[in-house]
């Protein structure tokens, strides 16, 4: 049985004004329309910087309301959880935002549908998998899960059945998903990176390269990266599907991958995240944590990140500090996704929380 809990927000803080935001956003797809974030359109109004340089960053004058809400609310002095709904019966693994739906995935076997009103998160649709759903992703009106039986399963989101692609060729866990030039690509727990043509869910190739987990995909200017168990992050040529570039540094598990601001942020399990630059690939950060990191997200210029004892920690992508810790999960947080000026977390804890 679901359930829901309302938090009221206590902050005497008014709002300061934008200063030194970023306006990026991480996507596992080479099309921004199927990004996992942002689309409920808030009341704001435009920053006054729009357009103009703040200690850095540009304001872009194509930034919508939405990520200038969620600038503003990232730079308030108080962020609080506002509601709690426990979502599923086990670990939710993935989130994702579609204009005013959201999208979470669990161990339970299912993938449930919300609409969001206000803060709330209101059931409306549940969609029952083959096993544990391990990854998810939105496509051109198409949900992808990657099953923990080596299936990946598509549903259609406007008519919320089930397609007739449902295709099994890895042998292990699917737990990774990414798409860039019409191709889908699954990283799993069997070693292997698959490549898939989107229509018909051929498999094209196989990626080999890594010696464990294949946690994480991201891709990015025709390149395509992987977070391993086997403590690495490997680069991929879109087109050839060759191992081009094997980035090292990590000293444990890559558990989570993002592109924001130009950049490739990776966390691990050796309690950081590090920075590279996506050009030479050299490391130019690291950001040090106290706890194993699950889960990293990426928007508006700030960083977001999950850790084995429920904390969520927001860095600011200029200076690289810590500019809060919200501590309210009971479990890891393994996802992120943003919704207006709202901030929505999921965790092992079995709920789905809304922070602003």
């Amino acid at each position: 049985m679901l359930q829901q809990q309302q938090h009221t927000r206590t902050d005497n803080d008014a709002d300061p004004k934008l200063s030194s935001i970023s306006t990026s956003t991480s996507s596992s797809s080479s099309s921004s329309s199927s990004s996992s974030v942002t689309s409920i359109t808030p009341s704001y109004p435009l920053s006054p910087h729009q357009g103009q340089k703040v200690d850095g960053f540009l304001v872009s004058l194509t930034s919508s309301p939405s990520e200038l809400a969620l600038m503003d609310m990232l730079r308030r002095k108080n962020i609080s959880c506002l509601y709690t709904v426990t979502a599923h019966e086990d670990t939710v693994e993935s989130l994702l935002v579609h204009g005013d739906t959201v999208y979470s995935a669990s161990w339970d076997h299912t993938i449930r549908v919300w609409r969001m009103e206000g803060t709330q998160l209101i059931p409306e649709n549940t969609y029952v998998c083959t096993s544990d759903v391990r990854a998810l992703l939105l496509h051109n009106n198409k949900l992808y899960s990657g099953c923990g039986n080596g299936t990946v399963q598509v549903w259609d989101i406007v008519t919320r059945q089930a397609s007739s692609m449902t295709v099994r060729r890895h042998s292990d866990d699917v737990l990774a998903m990414a798409i860039m030039d019409n191709r889908l690509y699954t990283g799993s727990s069997d070693n292997t990176i698959k490549k898939w043509d989107l229509d018909t869910l051929e498999c094209l190739d196989t990626l080999r390269g890594h010696c464990n987990w294949v946690f994480a995909l991201v891709p990015y200017n025709n390149r395509l990266y992987s977070g391993s168990s086997d403590h690495s992050i490997k680069v991929w040529d879109g087109q050839s599907s060759s191992c081009i570039m094997t980035l090292s540094g990590h000293s444990d598990q890559v558990r989570a991958l993002v592109v924001a601001d130009g950049k490739l942020f990776s966390g691990s399990y050796d309690c950081s995240v590090k920075v590279w630059d996506l050009n030479t690939h050299e490391c130019l950060h690291t950001i040090r944590l106290y706890n194993e990191v699950f889960g990293i997200g990426a928007a508006a210029g700030y960083l977001f990140t999950g850790d084995e004892n429920g904390a969520i920690k927001i860095w600011d992508l200029v200076s690289y500090t810590c500019l809060h810790t919200l501590s309210e999960h009971n479990g890891s947080v393994y996802a992120f996704a943003t919704a207006g000026s709202k901030l929505l977390s999921a965790s092992s804890d079995t709920t789905i929380k809304i922070w602003a």
